[in-house]
């Protein structure tokens, strides 16, 4: 689906902003469920930047603005329930359907900015939680 080179380099970057019990695999593999769902609903095959957005929701690409302290917070207490054995679950077949009911469809759809704003408010603005900040 992506460039080999293009996953080495997007590994490169990431890696160092995985936390401990996060697995590489699993993260690149639930991005890339997330990139496809992205790129389906807009009716293309997906592309590097669809993957790169995907990772952005949950802050492991660093290459764009940081959001609030709350958000990433909460973001980091996510990751590891909605990821966790991604890999091996996709590779069954899996829907994914835990990390589907917490990524709205208008969100796959946004553009970069209007994300990267909606990270700076609160996380209900780009996904399905509830916090105690909302």
């Amino acid at each position: 689906m992506f460039k080999e080179d293009d996953l080495d380099e997007i590994v490169r970057q990431i890696q160092p902003r995985l936390r401990e019990g996060e697995s590489i695999d699993d993260v690149i593999e639930g991005g890339a469920f997330l990139a496809s769902q992205r790129a389906e609903r807009a009716g293309r095959t997906p592309t590097r930047d669809d993957l790169t957005y995907a990772l952005s929701i949950f802050t492991w690409w660093p290459i764009k603005p940081t959001p609030s302290q709350e958000v990433e917070n909460v973001l980091l207490q996510l990751r590891p329930r909605l990821f966790e054995g991604a890999a091996s679950r996709l590779a069954k077949g899996d829907r994914m359907e835990d990390l589907m009911a917490v990524v709205p469809e208008d969100t796959l759809l946004l553009d970069d900015a209007d994300l990267h704003r909606r990270q700076r408010e609160q996380v209900g603005s780009f996904l399905r939680v509830v916090t105690s900040e909302q």
